[in-house]
């Protein structure tokens, strides 16, 4: 699992209650851009940071990695510049109760930002690019100062072991039967926060 920022001041309202994200493909003047392709590089199961008015307002878990989609007609003519080909990710949108404003925690933050590609400039300020990678210390310092739990425990990223679990032992993929989507999901839940122990009591269950 991995985490993202994503700068929604312009269409937020649109992609929230779409239930989505969505960035051209390129640039003007047919220009690649990281915050562009990143859009490539999430996964099911990620979590994104939004930032709109300077704010962190949503905690939300990526449902798909990034796909090929026109410019969503409900953006009218926000972004009158951008090229109607875009990604297109799946976004399961959380709002956050308390939101918080980085600019009033960059004495914690600053000397985690990347050097380059930063969500952040050192004022606290967001850089005018869409999504950006956040690597693992810049994501807990995030979720600690939004009272979020990383979901680790002993050392185990237990949802990603559950993804991989269910793919590469169960065979489970995207489309499976109805039936056996419940019960995953019953199985899932019953045994999240157990850890190292998920993988044989799975099994168990299961049999």
């Amino acid at each position: 699992m991995r985490y993202w920022w994503v700068n929604q001041n312009q269409t937020f309202n649109q992609e929230f209650d779409g239930g989505y994200m969505w960035a051209p493909k390129l640039a003007a003047g047919g220009r690649s851009l990281q915050a562009y392709s990143n859009m490539t590089l999430v996964s099911r199961g990620d979590r994104v940071f939004s930032f709109k008015g300077q704010q962190i307002v949503a905690l939300s878990r990526i449902q798909s990695t990034g796909y090929s989609a026109v410019k969503p007609d409900e953006f009218g003519n926000v972004g009158d510049y951008w090229s109607d080909e875009g990604w297109r990710v799946d976004v399961d949108y959380k709002l956050l109760h308390q939101p918080i404003r980085p600019a009033q925690h960059m004495n914690e933050l600053r000397d985690l930002l990347p050097a380059r590609h930063s969500p952040l400039q050192p004022s606290g300020r967001g850089n005018q690019a869409y999504l950006f990678a956040v690597d693992a210390g810049l994501a807990n310092k995030l979720l600690e100062l939004l009272g979020e739990e990383s979901p680790t425990e002993n050392g185990v990223d237990v949802e990603s072991e559950i993804d991989h679990f269910l793919k590469s032992q169960l065979g489970v993929k995207l489309g499976f039967e109805e039936e056996q989507e419940t019960e995953i999901d019953q199985l899932i839940k019953s045994r999240k926060g157990q850890g190292v122990e998920l993988h044989s009591t799975l099994t168990q269950d299961l049999q």
